[in-house]
């Protein structure tokens, strides 16, 4: 009986591990069925951390804050996140449940109004596009939100 060689067994390693990626089981990717079930479709979704420059920073101060900037009027540069996608926002939808959220560098809050034209508010690969809010600030017993004036997408 022979015993199995280093470089036989180092292939028959790499023969596993290409067979485990092929069907789904290795990594972190989503491997959905394609047109053909020899090619599977891999959808990527981005998860890259903002650039800090683009974006303002305000909400944290506004949830800190919301008797200060209540009826104000705030420009805020920041993350489309949908119906609140990733779970950054407090609390729930405070006017409708087709209010959505925004996130800049200081935290995320919910609009209520108008949704940025031609972005989905259910999909994850439209959360990083960037948008520009114009709005009020609102308060109720137990939410601060903002009331959308404006907005719309950027490059």
């Amino acid at each position: 009986m022979r015993l199995i060689t280093p470089l036989a067994f180092i292939g028959l390693v790499l023969f596993l591990w290409s067979s485990a990626c092929s069907a789904g089981m290795a990594g972190d990717l989503t491997v959905a069925p394609g047109p053909s079930p020899a090619r599977p479709t891999v959808r990527i979704y981005k998860t890259q951390t903002p650039a800090a420059g683009d974006l303002s920073n305000i909400i944290a101060d506004i949830l800190a804050d919301p008797d200060r900037y209540s009826g104000k009027t705030v420009e805020i540069t920041g993350y489309f996140r949908g119906w609140d996608l990733l779970k950054e926002a407090p609390g729930g939808p405070p006017v409708t449940r087709s209010d959505w959220v925004i996130a800049d560098q200081g935290g995320a809050i919910y609009v209520t109004g108008p949704l940025p034209e031609g972005l989905d508010p259910a999909s994850p690969e439209e959360a990083w596009t960037l948008i520009r809010l114009k709005a009020a600030v609102e308060s109720d017993q137990k939410n601060v939100y903002l009331k959308a004036q404006s907005v719309e997408q950027l490059d």
